[in-house]
């Protein structure tokens, strides 16, 4: 039988070394120009959201921050994370929808800002 002090202890050296194991995730950071823009141009991101609200508009979007911006597309994407949840939150579940089934940039369609 275990001692109670003895399983005391066990726990304990078990709890400090998952404490050990488990580093935080970092997310990138975001650059000042990226909040900048997104910021001064989030009525246009959302006028382009409102008039097509749909996955391929959303590709329309990124390709049209890129493309004025000369944002990489990870920055194109924070860029219109920060545009929409600053002007236009309605529009954060086409965006987690996107992300969802997102496999990388493909440029079909949707609306160029």
């Amino acid at each position: 039988m275990i001692r109670p002090r003895t399983l005391l202890l066990m726990l304990f050296g078990a709890l400090i070394a998952a404490a050990a194991c488990n580093t935080p995730a970092h997310a990138d950071p975001v650059a000042p120009q990226v909040i900048n823009y997104a910021v001064a141009t989030s009525p246009a991101m959302c006028y382009a959201l409102d008039a097509h609200p749909t996955l391929p508009g959303v590709d329309g979007v990124l390709l049209g921050i890129q493309n004025d911006s000369g944002f990489t597309i990870t920055q194109s994407g924070q860029a219109l994370v920060i545009g929409v949840e600053y002007r236009c939150p309605r529009h954060l579940p086409l965006l987690k929808r996107y992300a969802d089934t997102w496999t990388g940039p493909a440029y079909t369609g949707g609306t160029t800002i």
